[in-house]
């Protein structure tokens, strides 16, 4: 096994390097996606020796380079095209988001896991709005135990590989029947044609040229703006998440920066490389000392979710598409709704998925927190 901290180090970066290429160069990587491809890998690396299931560098990754990653993916977040969308897309990003945060809560305080329960509440619901790079901004925060931590990764690697697959399928399954379509109405969405072909076209671009101007500023912004937000958690006692995470929106938001590719490159690289150490995590030694209630808790926060929210879009007559992306998007992120409208060829659905899934990520850490501090209230912690 190795330990050498610069092997760990050459090791995590190579499996990141593999899991976007075969994403991006390979048909089964493709149909897998880089998220799923990167925690196989972890698995894998994990599980045979290569790599120790715990090391330093594995901390560092979540506590000082997801901070960064967030604030990259925040960049992005153009909320003035967000009432383009649509209200239909809109209402069930909004309404897949509250369903998760009932969830949560409630699975929390069915499935008690000692005195850490608030936090890892927090925590999934910060994941189940703003997907697992949230999360782990969110857990640092709140400094989640590193134990209680990899059992939540482990509980949630699995189920995650599970449903992302299945999401992939629902086409051809009952659902579809069962639920109307947004080719059976108008959509609302009001994103002009050149919108949905840059966007199409962004996805499909294999090159791209780097200006290292913008590249210099990206970075010195972000790691500016989480150490202001770590800075300012420190002073007020308060979550520093909710600080660099409003910072960097409203940086994205009356500055350029958010036209720069270099914030999705540096995000995507940053939240790639923790998800190998999410799999890494995802070790037999792990999943023999986690605790039932963590499994069941993960468990029962999918298939609730996903039942509330099947009948949730029946009673309210909303597209199954539109439903599906937006789940999609509170799970995975914007680096997942992409993969799904393009696999069902909804060349429309692109651009609103992706900018719901940052909706997503902009509210997730302050669902999380909102979760957690009901649950610590209602214990009475």
């Amino acid at each position: 096994m190795i330990q050498n901290s610069w092997l760990i180090w050459a090791f995590l970066a190579a499996l990141t390097g593999v899991s976007i290429w075969a994403a991006n160069n390979t048909k089964w990587g493709k149909f897998l996606g880089y998220v799923n491809v990167a925690i196989i890998l972890g698995i894998i690396v994990s599980n045979v020796g290569v790599l120790p299931v715990s090391a330093e560098q594995y901390g560092t990754i979540m506590s000082s380079f997801v901070p960064i990653g967030i604030v990259c993916m925040l960049f992005m977040a153009d909320l003035t095209k967000l009432g383009k969308c649509g209200p239909k897309m809109i209402f069930c990003m909004l309404l897949a988001s509250l369903v998760f945060l009932i969830v949560t809560i409630s699975g929390a305080l069915l499935f008690g896991m000692g005195e850490e329960t608030w936090k890892v509440a927090a925590v999934a619901a910060s994941y189940f709005t703003g997907n697992l790079q949230t999360a782990a901004g969110t857990a640092s925060s709140l400094e989640l135990s590193s134990e209680m931590m990899a059992f939540f990764n482990a509980a949630a690697a699995v189920p995650w590989v599970l449903y992302s697959l299945a999401s992939y399928m629902v086409g051809r399954s009952p659902i579809p029947k069962f639920l109307r379509s947004y080719k059976d109405s108008e959509s609302g969405i009001t994103l002009s044609q050149e919108e949905a072909a840059l966007a199409r076209e962004k996805l499909d671009r294999k090159e791209v040229l780097l200006n290292i101007n913008e590249t210099a500023i990206v970075i010195g912004a972000a790691v500016f703006i989480v150490g202001i937000g770590q800075w300012l958690g420190e002073v007020t006692g308060f979550y520093s998440i909710v600080f660099y995470a409003t910072i960097g929106i409203l940086v994205a938001n009356f500055t350029p920066i958010r036209k720069f590719v270099i914030n999705d490159y540096l995000a995507t690289f940053i939240f790639t490389m923790y998800m190998v150490t999410c799999g890494i995590g995802a070790h037999y030694s792990t999943f023999s000392r986690l605790p039932w209630q963590m499994f069941a808790y993960v468990i029962f926060i999918y298939l609730v979710s996903i039942i509330l929210y099947i009948l949730i879009l029946k009673l309210f007559r909303l597209p199954w598409e539109m439903g599906l992306l937006a789940h999609m998007a509170c799970v995975g992120g914007p680096i997942a709704t992409p993969p799904l409208a393009k696999s069902y060829n909804w060349t429309e659905l692109v651009l609103p998925g992706i900018i719901i899934a940052v909706l997503g990520q902009v509210f997730g850490a302050y669902f999380g927190i909102g979760a957690g501090t009901i649950v610590r209230m209602i214990m009475g912690g």
